[in-house]
């Protein structure tokens, strides 16, 4: 099978193109354009410092519609909507979070064997596989300057009865090129290494672009490259899109989340040539916030091919510090 290594460097390349016409459009942009806070809501340093995410005041932006949704009012230093200063998505990433805040998240994701993997075992004979149970700690630090410091640990289990085992730990930095609004889609860079417990590490590089559709709604979609550094090598370019209603503000919001990705390997670890296969997922997922500092994500993505798991269930639950 013909080799899916180019697409690295090709996605690679058109992260530093977005991000050198995103420098030029700052560059060659006219500040009379760019909206302004308004000085009755102007939000220093020092003003918002130490209240959280639901108590930040709202911005008059010059020029900007203001919406009756809490959800949609600009907030913060970066003037971003209030909706995008905690996670919405369970694949999908979005912007940077405020300076200052800090959040905790608990994940669990749960994975059904694929279909190949269920053929396979049937065809040698051997026990149905199982699923596997992934759990993932992760916190969530606003650094300011628009960059957001995220640390993990990852814990795997083979089934309802196997061990629960150290899989990874993984750090990851992403840095938005500007505030909110100023440039389509709202770019951001964002960079993670992961140190595996067993085997080989990983390096991953994303592309974030997020915004507001209309009041009530908004998308975001992620450009990712993953390589292994060791074992096989692989190597995944995947594209990850999602768009959410706020059903109830401040409360309730509904979306779809969609998952590609091509996925290319060493056939074996002493040999050069790479065999691929894709994966499909798509599926509803739903955000609750019973409270004010906390959220709850749950997402249920179902495989649309033999090589993607049949189904793939994440939950998790949020605190805001």
């Amino acid at each position: 099978m013909t080799s899916s290594a180019p697409l690295i460097p090709r996605l690679c390349a058109f992260v530093l193109l977005v991000a050198g016409a995103s420098a030029a459009q700052l560059t060659a942009a006219d500040d009379s354009a760019i909206p302004q806070v308004g000085a009755e809501n102007n939000t220093a340093a020092g003003s918002t410092k130490g209240l959280h995410s639901w108590e930040l005041p709202a911005l008059t932006i010059q020029g900007a519609p203001r919406s009756d949704l809490r959800d949609d009012d600009l907030v913060g230093s970066y003037g971003q909507p209030r909706w995008s200063t905690s996670r919405r998505f369970t694949e999908v990433r979005t912007y940077v979070i405020p300076a200052g805040q800090f959040d905790f998240e608990y994940w669990l994701f749960i994975s059904q064997p694929t279909k190949r993997e269920k053929d396979d075992a049937a065809a040698a004979g051997q026990p149905k596989p199982k699923a596997e149970v992934k759990q993932q700690y992760e916190a969530e630090m606003g650094l300011g300057y628009r960059f957001q410091l995220d640390l993990y640990q990852v814990y795997v289990k083979d089934g309802s009865n196997g061990d629960n085992a150290l899989d990874a730990t993984k750090f990851e930095i992403r840095w938005a090129f500007a505030d909110w609004g100023r440039i389509w889609g709202n770019p951001t860079a964002y960079v993670e290494w992961e140190q595996a417990a067993h085997g080989a590490d990983s390096a991953e590089v994303k592309l974030l672009l997020s915004d507001d559709i209309t009041t009530r709604w908004a998308w975001a979609t992620n450009l990712v490259a993953k390589r292994k550094t060791g074992d096989n090598r692989a190597l995944s370019a995947e594209w990850n899109s999602a768009i959410a209603y706020s059903a109830i503000d401040q409360k309730l919001s509904i979306g779809a989340e969609l998952a590609l990705a091509q996925v290319s390997e060493l056939e074996d670890a002493a040999g050069s040539h790479r065999i691929h296969h894709y994966e499909a997922a798509v599926g509803p997922s739903i955000r609750f916030t019973p409270i004010p500092q906390a959220h709850i994500i749950v997402s249920q993505l179902v495989g649309l091919n033999s090589n993607t798991s049949a189904a793939k269930t994440v939950a998790i639950l949020g605190w805001e510090f």
